[in-house]
């Protein structure tokens, strides 16, 4: 890359406010130094030129070293770059949009490709990277083979440990320790604003190596259920031990929940039988278009029937119409009050690793009859060994009465958290802990927030899941690389 054009470019969009010094609140509620708003450069044509022709290079680049078929804006601000690049450098283009249409083909890709064809993402701004594996793992899914980035900027935040682990190489046409000293440099920043940059990058940063080695060389060899692996998986890729608990009165507003917050979250835990679905029909539509979005989003779905009843009785439960929960959920909540032939039904299913369970140990709600005897739970974790370990992904507890660096490691789904504990509480004897209180007090691997998320405006959804996943992940990397290191 041309060195000058580059540093022309830095200063160019620190003067048209593409980047900005102050105190700015970012989505998951740090504040920020610095901030990057990039998509003003739709109003500056010469600057918007200037970015195309150098991201043109790299795709140039690319196609004289291996075939590049197609490239792909990840949505929206790095579209006007990424059509620009089309044009110029003679790649097709597809549109992925960030959400999937109900109407129409209902397609959440849009152009012509085939299995198979190479497509290279355009982004803009890296911070974790997670729009450009989010935008990766949708055109993988029809198909398409995505190894490789070109972003604009990137934040230097741990995007590029994050995208390796997800098979996506990347190129960045700015980094922030050059855009800061070329701005030093011009005088157009001083030492004090470079430094409190610098500081917050160094306290901010999103993905930890030495904590993945302590998850696959020390925790994951304990956790013995597959679903559980894929989940602890699905948890590293996110950076999130949030569950939506989507306690919402219609399926259409369900629907809505999980798409505003499924980047946020690991898993989300339905009631499939109080969201108003009528007929079965309508159950099929609900259960594909959710199942659609857990693949989209790249989440676990559990269904909370916490079902009770005989063997027999929970085979039919599990396989009957009108809701045939086990077509569409990944697990679903059991009581052991029957004992383990609750488990032998499950196993019947014949699923396999497709399916599995997740034992109620104790509940949040105040004086739950569990909570008042130590033993019954013990018992609950009991069942869990031996032959029905691979079945079992963990359990709802409200505190873990196994020690932590036990073998098997069951995973415990806390419920009943919130921002601040005893906050948000539903009139009906429900008891809340706060996030760090349920991960590094009582155990939670995956906390399950609802009330706490949805009971705030829509418009808010978003980026109270943002403060949840953020503190979760924090305490949840503390609590296992203290436990297991």
């Amino acid at each position: 890359m041309d060195t000058n054009k580059i540093e022309s470019l830095i200063v160019s969009l620190f003067k048209v406010d593409g980047v900005k010094f102050g105190s700015f609140t970012l989505k998951s509620g740090l504040v920020s130094p610095v901030y990057f708003d990039l998509r003003v450069i739709v109003s500056y044509p010469e600057i918007l030129k200037t970015v195309s022709d150098l991201v043109g290079e790299e795709v140039a680049r690319h196609k004289a070293a291996e075939n590049v078929d197609l490239i792909c804006g990840v949505p929206y601000t790095a579209l006007p770059v990424a059509s620009l690049v089309s044009v110029t450098q003679g790649v097709p283009m597809v549109l992925k949009r960030k959400e999937q249409k109900t109407y129409g083909t209902g397609n959440l890709v849009e152009g012509s490709f085939s299995p198979g064809d190479r497509c290279i993402l355009i982004e803009d701004v890296v911070t974790s990277g997670g729009s450009v594996v989010e935008t990766a793992d949708a055109l993988r899914h029809i198909g398409l083979k995505v190894d490789h980035a070109i972003v604009i900027l990137d934040r230097c935040q741990g995007a590029d440990f994050h995208l390796a682990r997800n098979g996506v190489g990347f190129t960045a046409l700015i980094r922030m320790e050059q855009l800061l000293n070329v701005l030093l440099g011009k005088g157009l920043i001083d030492s004090r604003q470079r430094d409190q940059v610098v500081t917050f990058l160094a306290e901010n940063q999103l993905f930890d190596p030495a904590f993945a080695d302590v998850v696959s060389k020390k925790f994951l060899p304990r956790v013995k259920c597959p679903l559980s692996v894929k989940l602890v998986g699905i948890m590293e890729k996110k950076s999130s031990n949030l569950c939506l608990s989507v306690d919402l009165g219609g399926w259409e507003e369900v629907l809505e929940a999980v798409e505003a917050v499924g980047s946020k979250v690991c898993m989300v835990k339905t009631h499939v039988d109080t969201i108003g679905l009528k007929g079965v029909k309508v159950i099929a539509e609900f259960w594909g278009k959710l199942k659609a979005l857990s693949i989209k989003h790249d989440f676990l779905i559990m269904e909370d029937r916490k079902f009770g009843d005989i063997g027999s009785t929970t085979l039919e439960q599990l396989k009957s119409k009108p809701f045939e929960i086990s077509k569409w959920a990944d697990l679903v909540t059991v009581h052991g009050i029957s004992g383990p032939g609750v488990l032998t039904a499950i196993e019947k299913l014949g699923l396999g690793d497709k399916f599995g369970a997740v034992l109620i140990a104790e509940m949040s709600s105040e004086n739950n009859i569990p909570s008042l005897l130590p033993e019954y739970k013990n018992l609950i974790y009991k069942m869990a060994e031996g032959e029905y370990s691979p079945l079992v992904a963990g359990f709802v507890s409200q505190a873990r009465p196994l020690a932590g660096n036990s073998t098997p490691y069951a995973l415990q789904f806390t419920p009943g958290v919130s921002l601040n504990s005893g906050t948000g509480g539903d009139g009906l004897g429900q008891v809340y802990n706060s996030v760090e209180n349920a991960v590094l007090l009582r155990g939670a691997d995956v906390i399950i927030v609802g009330r706490g998320i949805l009971a705030q405006p829509k418009a808010e959804w978003t980026q109270v899941a943002e403060q949840f996943r953020t503190r979760g992940w924090a305490a949840f990397k503390e609590r296992i690389s203290s436990t297991f290191d």
